[in-house]
């Protein structure tokens, strides 16, 4: 039958198109333990609740190791101007914070003495904060993120002079020749720090694992914007770190690759602290892991 014939010639329907993958959601916000409940207790709940979601989103794009320490710094931030604000006129929302306000808090910083990088580190934070304020809802006017930087020269140069350089080297090349474990724990640290130009997080993240002697270098394991790389080693830092593995007791591959006693590893304020200590010895002041980054 001529329609039974036009049936059977008839293309099959396609089958449905394939939907195309999903994308992998976007990691919960890092945890922040114990920060949420501690952190500026006297704040309005409409400050805090905002500041914490803001922290929240921010801890994201940072190492698990560093999350807990940049989300407490970024909310000490925080909290230094609302704490100013609300002490001085009491507000009731996030976009009664004008540009006039933080022009005022801005001027009297700097009365104050602080340091125009002291100044930008706590209005870069609350930008963030009103700009996610901004994006959920609230009248936060654009020219509150039009205002003008601070400038200014900071007390300490970025980058240690040619001569300091060398009056450190120095100094701490006889380091290579004391024959006692902090001596070669110093030098293993400070040469690393000095002529890799690493940051004191990633010194402090070092695993044991992490360094192929044999082969002068270092991984970095999620360094700025949690990429991943490798810095080599100078002959000075390479023997450094060969006389502080033979000084200390071997360690699993997974363990941190420097301690400052046996059984502690280093810190950040005791690495500081340290470092600055070390300059005074040779009448070098203000000695920084990141000037000996810059330098």
């Amino acid at each position: 039958r001529p329609e039974l014939a036009q049936c059977h010639t008839q293309e099959a329907p396609a089958p449905p198109p394939v939907p195309p993958p999903v994308p992998p959601a976007d990691p919960a916000p890092a945890p922040l333990p114990d920060l949420a409940d501690t952190w500026a207790p006297t704040l309005p709940a409409w400050v805090r609740e905002a500041c914490l979601v803001f922290v929240h989103q921010q801890a994201r794009n940072w190492k698990s190791s560093q999350q807990r320490r940049h989300s407490k710094r970024r909310l000490d931030e925080l909290a230094q101007f609302w704490t100013w604000q609300l002490a001085r006129r009491p507000i009731q929302a996030w976009a009664e914070v004008t540009r006039a306000v933080l022009q005022a808090f801005i001027d009297e910083r700097f009365a104050a003495g602080r340091a125009p990088s002291t100044v930008k580190n706590i209005l870069y934070p609350l930008w963030g904060a009103l700009r996610l304020r901004q994006t959920q809802g609230d009248p936060i006017p654009e020219s509150v993120f039009r205002l003008e930087l601070p400038k200014g020269r900071d007390v300490a140069p970025r980058h240690l002079s040619e001569a300091e350089a060398a009056g450190l080297e120095r100094h701490m090349r006889a380091y290579l020749v004391h024959d006692t474990p902090e001596t070669r724990r110093d030098a293993a640290w400070y040469f690393v720090l000095a002529h890799t130009g690493i940051r004191l997080n990633e010194l402090i993240d070092l695993c044991r694992g992490d360094l192929d002697l044999a082969g002068g270098r270092l991984r970095i394991d999620q360094g700025k914007g949690r990429k991943d790389r490798v810095v080599y080693l100078s002959d000075t830092a390479q023997q450094a770190l060969d006389q502080y593995l033979a000084a200390w007791p071997p360690q699993a591959l997974d363990a941190p690759l420097f301690y400052r006693t046996a059984h502690e590893p280093l810190g950040y304020r005791w690495v500081e602290a340290r470092l600055r200590q070390l300059g005074d010895e040779v009448g070098v002041a203000h000695v920084t892991p990141h000037r000996l980054r810059h330098t």
